[in-house]
């Protein structure tokens, strides 16, 4: 169902998005900060070197998915699968992306860690969005926040990304009122953690 939005209720959306982007980036106030803001794992922490290309990267995590598969390594493992996710992500390999997250998806719910398991399905719920699949990312999104919501309650980064996700993916759908709501409750936990 596609619910029509008004001059009001646009320029609603549009300040919230552009108060999340500067509380991410306040002392910016936005600039050079991604208009998307989209969240995913810091990469820094999967993306632990320059790489010289595509090849060059997935090389690298392929090499410490299987160490970490004949090590039984499970931390390597997740690092490895996420940061060859990442990397497919990144290039638009997508079918691939959702490949290595499902496979940390898998590994998570067989190890019970349900802070892992959030984290992939905010990945995939990321691969479906940017497969155009904007009804099933919100689903993944939804799936990753309830999770986050177990492991957090509510005063936490991640449910945060949750509610802006959630919302850009309604926002996709043209569920604009749907959208505002998440990017309130998105923006007003960003202003709580940042004022703590």
């Amino acid at each position: 169902v596609k619910v029509g939005i008004d001059a009001g209720q646009r320029d609603a959306l549009e300040t919230v998005e552009s108060e999340l982007l500067a509380a991410d980036c306040p002392a910016a106030a936005g600039a050079g900060c991604k208009s998307s803001a989209r969240y995913a794992l810091n990469e820094d922490e999967f993306l632990p070197r320059r790489f010289s290309g595509y090849a060059d990267a997935l090389g690298y995590f392929r090499a410490q998915i299987d160490a970490a598969r004949a090590g039984a390594n499970y931390s390597a493992l997740q690092r490895g699968l996420f940061g060859a996710g990442a990397v497919a992500q990144r290039t638009g390999k997508l079918s691939e992306a959702a490949n290595y997250y499902e496979a940390s998806l898998a590994a998570a719910r067989n190890e019970h860690d349900r802070k892992r398991e959030a984290w992939a399905l905010n990945n995939i719920g990321l691969v479906e969005f940017d497969s155009g699949r904007y009804a099933s990312a919100a689903q993944y999104q939804q799936q990753a926040l309830e999770l986050r919501r177990q492991l957090y309650r509510d005063e936490h980064r991640e449910i945060a990304d949750s509610y802006n996700n959630i919302g850009i993916a309604e926002y996709a759908l043209d569920h604009y009122c749907a959208a505002l709501g998440w990017h309130s409750q998105a923006l007003a936990l960003r202003q709580r953690l940042h004022a703590a």
